[in-house]
């Protein structure tokens, strides 16, 4: 799985406009410091390059939820409208893959239709919803997603998972160029599986 520069700081900027347009719900930012990494062991897995992967566990202390993401997890927060702030914990795969993130943002109301915010969120960055299924964790609605985009003259893909709380939206998303996809689906289904929101 190998990317330019331009095509990482592509991905970068998908991953942030997917949040940011699927969050256009109005909610109060928090300030501080809310990034929790730790190091995990790697998980069992049947594709070599998955069980090669310096694996580690990130929690937002604000909601609670943690993954294994695909590598050391770099917090962060960026105000996106008014007071909505954006909590994001980013790894980066490995061989400039792509990357892969926990994204968190509160609500200022729940979300009624996961399905509709899937599409919304394709429809914001120009994007195709390839696949789209509902999806529980931990009794919270959500959905399971894969998007295509062109971004910076290059096809990504976008694999997600989001969870909806009364209070928050939680993101796993794994981004990579589309030739790259037989690569990132196994990194994103093992991180989609870690997800624990209580």
């Amino acid at each position: 799985m190998k990317t330019t520069s331009t095509s990482r700081r592509t991905i970068g900027v998908l991953a942030t406009s997917i949040t940011v347009l699927g969050l256009v719900l109005g909610a109060a930012g928090r300030a501080g410091d809310r990034g929790v990494v730790t190091a995990a062991p790697a998980p069992v897995a049947s594709v070599a390059s998955v069980a090669s992967v310096p694996w580690a566990t990130v929690t937002d202390p604000g909601s609670g939820a943690s993954v294994r993401l695909a590598g050391p997890a770099q917090p962060g927060t960026m105000p996106v409208q008014g007071r909505l702030m954006l909590y994001k914990y980013v790894a980066s795969l490995p061989n400039d893959g792509g990357q892969q993130r926990l994204n968190v943002t509160d609500l200022a109301a729940p979300v009624r239709d996961p399905e509709a915010m899937t599409k919304k969120i394709a429809d914001q960055v120009g994007g195709t919803v390839i696949a789209s299924k509902p999806v529980t964790v931990n009794n919270y609605p959500g959905g399971d997603f894969r998007v295509t985009t062109d971004m910076g003259g290059r096809r990504v893909l976008v694999l997600g998972r989001v969870a909806y709380t009364p209070r928050h939206s939680v993101q796993v998303l794994t981004l990579a160029l589309v030739e790259n996809e037989r690569d990132a689906v196994p990194l994103h289904e093992q991180a989609v599986a870690s997800l624990r929101i209580p």
